[in-house]
């Protein structure tokens, strides 16, 4: 599938063009790793498709646009509203943090422990606790944490 990062676009499966994704990677600690990438365009649009699955706050500027932003009602993490006909360099920036991620390896399918619902393990003596209910995020908080908290839903949970 080809990239499409047409702003408000019916088709639009991206948030950042390459030449955005490769300015990025220019001022990433870990950015020199995205030349190397031969599928720069599937693991951008493999980004989009994580990250569109929180749920945020606010309108779609367009009924007819694919993604999820631009986007009404929102404010900057400075308090001001957003322009309703761009992408908020925010969610690039979680984009692209997210493609360099899935380059490395498949963090779609998060880790084992995660999946399983572990959220303790103990040595000696041996003492295993599993999380009730199992509840997976599929935007890792390092990435979350590039986000506007207040552009995210309450439950900040994943859509299904």
């Amino acid at each position: 599938m080809a990239l499409d990062a047409t702003v408000g676009g019916v088709s639009a499966n991206s948030f950042l063009t390459n030449a955005e994704a490769d300015a990025l990677a220019a001022d990433h600690p870990y950015g020199s790793a995205w030349a190397g990438y031969t599928n720069q365009d599937a693991l951008l649009i493999g980004a989009t498709k994580i990250l569109v699955r929180q749920c945020f706050l606010g309108t779609a500027s367009s009924e007819t646009q694919r993604l999820p932003f631009p986007r009404t009602g929102l404010l900057s993490r400075n308090g001001f509203a957003l322009d309703s006909a761009s992408i908020p360099v925010e969610i690039k920036e979680a984009q692209f943090e997210l493609a360099l991620m899935l380059g490395e390896s498949d963090i779609s399918r998060g880790s084992d422990a995660a999946a399983e619902g572990i959220t303790k393990l103990k040595a000696g003596p041996v003492e295993l606790t599993f999380a009730d209910p199992i509840t997976q995020d599929p935007v890792p908080s390092n990435v979350k944490q590039l986000l506007v908290p207040s552009w995210l839903c309450p439950t900040a949970t994943a859509k299904t």
